[in-house]
């Protein structure tokens, strides 16, 4: 079964180039453009495998294009007193996919605890978020955690990915607070 073919664009504007100066009748621009197409032309063969790594090209930057924007979702329902379906939270965080799981467990994981707290019941299939330990490592004494300490400290292997991932959780829903140390954190802790 032969393979359709596509010419060039270049091909195709010289082409149009051409017929355009049949129409003037300036046989000199005439001959040159026929010259010129006769560089530019391509065998079949030639064509279909420039097609090929084209398309390839095509595939491999639409694929690179959907790796890149990773986002980690998750949504909450919980059932009010009446028994009505509601959506308590909806998470979304960018970034790196292995750590925004770990800050959207943390981030539903505390909306669940709350809502448990105003007296609603959660999905059977959520209830495990409340089990999770939320807590999270102290920033250093007189810090507060932000994106470029939890970051370095996360690169420098201070911080698990599950810890790093629940700071930049606790950091983009507020509640990142200065560690406010003690005489003995002061003196050598962390």
């Amino acid at each position: 079964m032969p393979i359709k073919t596509t010419p060039s664009p270049l091909f195709i504007f010289n082409m149009k180039l051409s017929y355009r100066l049949n129409q003037n009748s300036n046989s000199a621009m005439v001959n040159a453009i026929n010259k010129n197409k006769s560089k530019t032309s391509y065998s079949t063969a030639s064509l279909d495998e420039r097609e090929m790594d084209l398309n390839l090209k095509y595939f491999i930057l639409i694929a690179a294009i959907f790796m890149l924007p990773a986002c980690t979702t998750g949504k909450l329902y919980y059932k009010d007193n009446s028994g009505n379906r509601i959506l308590g939270c909806d998470v979304e965080f960018v970034g790196l996919p292995s750590v925004d799981k770990f800050a959207v467990e943390y981030a539903l994981s505390l909306c669940a605890k709350s809502v448990i707290k105003k007296g609603h019941s959660l999905e059977k299939e959520k209830e495990y978020l409340l089990a999770i330990d939320t807590t999270i490592p102290s920033a250093p004494c007189g810090k507060s955690w932000d994106h470029e300490l939890a970051k370095n400290e996360y690169k420098k292997g201070s911080l698990s990915k599950k810890e790093y991932g629940y700071i930049v959780a606790n950091i983009d829903l507020g509640l990142a607070v200065i560690n406010e140390c003690s005489s003995y954190q002061v003196a050598g802790g962390f």
